[in-house]
């Protein structure tokens, strides 16, 4: 078994101007490092929404993609608000 995850980007705005359900919602999951074999990300955290700074819970999946790229507002993290 392989396992895959994809990271999209959140619906802000619908295409009509008006904002899409997740405006609010707040980005609690990261993806860092390359893997070794060059397939996307090493590591996925994932943050406790009620506790944001707390420890987040690492995760080394098979393949990860970050597609967020696009929806920059910090050039450094993609998809970061």
């Amino acid at each position: 078994v392989i396992v895959c995850v994809r990271l999209r980007p959140m619906f802000v705005k619908r295409p009509d101007g008006t904002p899409g359900r997740e405006a609010t919602c707040q980005r609690v999951v990261e993806m860092e490092g390359k893997a070794e074999k060059g397939v996307g990300c090493a590591v996925t955290k994932i943050y406790d929404p009620a506790d944001m700074s707390a420890e987040p819970r690492s995760y080394a999946f098979d393949r990860s993609w970050w597609s967020c790229d696009g929806s920059t507002d910090d050039p450094e993290r993609p998809g970061f608000r």
